[in-house]
């Protein structure tokens, strides 16, 4: 097996990993790095690290805390955290903590909080009245789906901008994987920890009908523990804080790109529903996905041996022409889509529903505000794991 070291972070990888992504595919569609972590490119590959249970988000034998490290350690505050994550667990408690989760995030329970969601949308966009430019990422992309799962969870409003620099700071320790980067994320999974623990605290002495009392009505029947419940709720805010962000930040940047397919989505506002998926397709908010090998298995020609860390190049699979016509063309007609971008298997993103619900919501309400999207700056973070904007300016008419 070929050994390459890609930078995934640099400024030239970010301009266009697709570009990158397609060589790789074509001459060593397998590959691993320095390190050792094997990465994939095709798109049946990339399904089938996702789907196989010869694969897992733990090390095989590990501590079962920090999913990133083979020793087993005395976890840290942030260990116990991220090891009582739904996307770090493996069954039979995965399947246990799923189940008591999933309830809230159904169809129905999302399209009736459709009113609430629209409102949040709404009032962010009356803020920008009389100004001639925006920062979409500060001004929109990152406050909307903070707000809405704030408001889903009956979180005081006055602490909603707190969770915006946790998710920042605990995105970019899961990004790298680092100790360096996982040290310092510490202190926010033990502001966390305690905002969550005091809010469950303080909901068991005042229960209220909603979303929050819900999951702890779910959790208890589900015999979770109380570590599990507190974290869960966590996760839910980071998780689909990080992948509504990006979605939309993202978005607005390829409709620049494509006025053509942004004039006919405005004309067409039905196609609002393949548009979602297409953009979620062609600029994925999450760019790898890694597991454990557990036993020995192939891709194609390449094998693997128990204990190698595998990750789905996702951004590479989801322009795989074996799936994809024309797969660098954006297209909000394309259909069939079998985008990867939330995963696949039993740990594919919960909150699938409520991400694309809340996609259709605000690229619906942006297209109205902006009649034509130009942009005067654009930024991305330095991410390996995210493709995420670190700042988009666009010209208000």
């Amino acid at each position: 097996m070929k050994v390459l070291d890609p930078d995934f972070t640099s400024g030239d990888f970010h301009r266009d990993p697709y570009r990158h992504y397609a060589v790789y595919r074509s001459d060593t569609p397998v590959f691993r790095n320095e390190a050792g972590v094997v990465y994939l490119t095709r798109h049946r590959d990339c399904e089938l690290l996702l789907t196989d249970t010869r694969f897992r988000r733990q090390y095989p034998g590990g501590s079962g805390m920090n999913p990133f490290e083979r020793e087993r350690e005395e976890p840290n505050a942030l260990d116990v955290m991220i090891g009582h994550w739904l996307i770090f667990m493996d069954p039979p408690r995965h399947d246990l903590v799923r189940k008591a989760f999933s309830a809230p995030f159904s169809g129905k329970s999302v399209r009736s909080l459709e009113p609430a969601i629209r409102s949040v949308a709404r009032r962010l966009l009356d803020e920008w009245s009389g100004k001639s430019s925006i920062e979409l990422v500060s001004a929109f992309a990152s406050p909307f789906p903070i707000f809405v799962l704030c408001g889903m969870l009956g979180i005081p409003s006055r602490d909603w901008s707190r969770f915006d620099a946790w998710s920042s700071q605990l995105t970019r320790a899961m990004d790298s994987g680092s100790r360096e980067e996982m040290r310092t994320a510490i202190p926010a999974s033990m502001e966390i920890r305690d905002y969550f623990t005091a809010l469950l605290r303080e909901r068991a002495a005042s229960p209220r009908d909603d979303l929050l009392g819900d999951l702890i009505a779910a959790g208890k029947a589900g015999g979770l523990t109380s570590d599990e419940l507190v974290f869960g709720i966590a996760f839910l805010l980071i998780a689909g804080h990080e992948t509504t962000k990006n979605l939309i930040a993202s978005g607005v940047l390829t409709l620049a790109r494509h006025p053509d397919q942004a004039e006919r989505l405005r004309r067409q506002p039905d196609l609002i529903e393949s548009a979602v998926e297409e953009l979620l397709r062609f600029e994925s908010p999450f760019q790898k996905f890694s597991r454990w090998a557990c036993a020995p298995a192939s891709f194609g020609e390449y094998s693997v041996t128990e204990g190698t860390l595998v990750a789905a190049l996702i951004g590479a699979a989801n322009r795989d022409p074996s799936v994809f016509a024309q797969p660098d063309e954006f297209d909000i007609r394309r259909s069939p889509n079998r985008h990867l971008a939330f995963g696949k298997g039993i740990h594919a993103c919960l909150g699938t529903t409520l991400a694309r619900f809340e996609g259709r919501i605000a690229f619906d309400a942006l297209l109205r505000v902006l009649p034509r999207i130009e942009v005067v700056e654009q930024r991305w973070r330095p991410t390996s794991a995210f493709r995420a904007l670190e700042r988009l300016t666009l010209a208000l008419a």
